[in-house]
């Protein structure tokens, strides 16, 4: 993959199973929850539009609150991908992915993402899975298969391209909010 083109209106961001009955057994999930809010906010400021996925719901529970507020249109699935079942989207958009489990949900989404032609960067401090050892091979594997991986802060700023985008004020105070972690 060459870089992505990171124009907010070329991209949507997944949120990939974030759900209340995974929180207990993910490996740092605060940190997940944190950053991910951070960037699913930053995505709502910059108007690109967020897709949200709850696996199995009745056994893992509903996305967790802290996202609630920016996660756009929530679908209930069955399927390892949050893109199965095709014609999700027009070829060669930008996805942003974050989420868990790394290896398993996360990774599936990706791969059918990229085998559909999009570009994709996955959230490395907004994704994990139940252990660090689970995370950093999906990465990898990730990577291996053509995504790039990048903080949330540089997904955002990439989005904006310049300190004088209109919204740059109002995420820089977000950014400052945030832990950077």
């Amino acid at each position: 993959m060459k870089g992505a083109s990171f124009r907010p209106e070329g991209s949507i961001v997944f949120l990939v199973d974030v759900q209340t009955g995974l929180r207990d057994v993910i490996a740092d999930a605060d940190r997940v929850i944190r950053r991910g809010a951070f960037l699913l906010e930053c995505a709502h400021r910059l108007n690109i539009s967020v897709r949200t996925t709850e696996q199995y719901p009745e056994r893992l529970g509903a996305t967790v609150p802290e996202l609630l507020p920016f996660a756009g249109e929530i679908r209930s699935k069955r399927e390892f991908s949050a893109a199965a079942g095709g014609g999700l989207l027009d070829r060669n958009r930008h996805i942003v992915v974050l989420g868990v489990e790394t290896h398993i949900c996360v990774y599936w989404t990706v791969r059918d993402l990229i085998e559909a032609g999009h570009q994709v960067t996955v959230v490395s401090d907004a994704t994990s899975a139940r252990t660090v050892d689970r995370h950093e091979e999906g990465l990898a594997a990730m990577r291996h298969l053509g995504a790039q991986t990048l903080h949330s802060e540089t997904v955002v700023y990439g989005w904006m391209a310049t300190s004088t985008h209109e919204a740059f004020r109002d995420v820089l105070a977000l950014v400052k909010g945030s832990d950077g972690g």
